[in-house]
C-alpha cells in the first residue's frame, strides 16, 4: 500500500501533500495527475470572486438565484463554490450551507430545501418557496487540479 498523506517536511518545505490512490506521496517525481493536493501550489485557495445578495420572494417554489462568472471556465473545469444564507430567528442568526437539506430556521413557515448547481459559466441555488427575502453570501475559488 502506498503512502498517501504527508504532513511535514518534504523537499525542503513544510507541506500538506496528498497523492491519488496508488501513488506514493513521498515520490518527488510524481506529476500533477498523481497528486490530489499540495500546499505549495500557488493557486490553492485563490478566491477569485465573492459577493452577497438577496433572494427574491416567491410562493411557487420555482425561483432560483443565479450568479454568473465574469469569464466562463474551460469545458469540464468547475470552480469550487461556497455559498450560504442566513435567517434571523428570535435567538440570533442561523447560517445554512447550500446544497444540503432540509433545514428549519425555527420560524414557522421556513423550511429550506435548496440545491446548489455549478457549471463552467454560473452557479445557482434554489428553488425557494418563501415569502421573505433571504440574504446570502458566496465565495468562488479556482480549481486548477479538478
Amino acid at each position: 500500500m502506498a503512502n498517501r498523506v504527508l504532513i511535514g517536511s518534504f523537499a525542503g518545505d513544510q507541506v500538506l501533500r496528498i497523492s491519488r490512490p496508488g501513488f506514493d506521496v513521498l515520490d518527488d517525481t510524481l506529476d500533477l495527475n498523481s497528486v490530489a493536493f499540495d500546499s505549495r501550489w500557488s493557486e490553492v485557495g485563490n478566491v477569485v470572486m465573492s459577493g452577497s445578495g438577496l433572494t427574491t420572494s416567491t410562493n411557487g417554489g420555482t425561483n432560483w438565484k443565479q450568479v454568473n462568472f465574469p469569464t466562463p471556465y474551460p469545458a469540464g473545469v468547475v470552480p469550487l463554490v461556497i455559498c450560504w444564507f442566513r435567517a434571523s430567528t428570535s435567538g440570533g442568526i442561523i447560517y445554512h450551507n447550500l446544497g444540503a437539506a432540509p433545514y428549519a430556521t425555527g420560524q414557522s413557515g421556513y423550511i429550506f430545501q435548496t440545491s446548489l448547481y455549478v457549471d463552467e459559466t454560473q452557479f445557482r441555488f434554489g428553488p425557494f418557496n418563501q415569502t421573505t427575502v433571504i440574504p446570502f453570501n458566496y465565495f468562488v475559488m479556482d480549481n486548477y487540479y479538478g
